[in-house]
């Protein structure tokens, strides 16, 4: 788990000074909008659940500002007594705003954000007894998305959360709508 961790910060590391060394011009001056949405998993050492990114983004000059809301659940089916219930496992909630650089192309981009989220994480242990986390992370993001018409795009969203508890991985599929050339 420390190795994937270093991993992801070496190149986390690289990926940033590489962006923050590009002087694209031809971006300059430019306001960009979209929304994108993706569908993927969210891990750590407890847990492996499906889940659903959603993001504002904003992108001016060289600066990509976002507004992110990621959630996850797992549900499983427990037997009650006299009857079935279901009732997630796991249920993962966080709220990011985030800062980035990008490096644009005419039919792809990349772009990694860092910033500050609040994260939400219920483990239902048994019926009556779960254990509720709520922590304060800094996320950390690497966008890659092909957009090949002006309106529409679609990629990889990787994002791993850092903080006190455990660190969260998180990776998505998504569809990108907006202004985006």
């Amino acid at each position: 788990m420390r190795r994937i961790f270093y991993l992801y910060l070496f190149v986390f590391i690289f990926i940033v000074n590489d962006l923050l060394s590009q002087n694209n011009t031809s971006i300059t001056g430019i306001d960009q909008f979209w929304v994108d949405a993706g569908y993927g998993f969210i891990s750590n050492s407890e847990m492996e659940v499906e889940g659903y990114n959603f993001r504002f983004s904003y992108f001016h000059d060289t600066g990509l500002y976002s507004i992110r809301w990621i959630s996850g659940k797992e549900f499983n089916l427990f037997f009650m007594p006299n009857s079935f219930s279901l009732f997630p496992e796991h249920n993962f909630h966080e709220y990011s705003l985030l800062y980035g650089r990008i490096l644009k192309e005419k039919i792809f981009y990349t772009s990694i954000s860092t910033g500050l989220g609040y994260v939400k994480y219920d483990k239902y242990i048994s019926y009556n007894n779960q254990k509720n986390i709520r922590l304060v992370v800094i996320p950390i993001n690497f966008q890659l998305f092909l957009t090949p018409t002006p309106v529409f795009g679609i990629g990889i969203d990787l994002n791993m959360n850092l903080n006190k508890e455990k660190v969260y991985y998180l990776g998505f599929l998504s569809l990108q709508i907006g202004l985006l050339r």
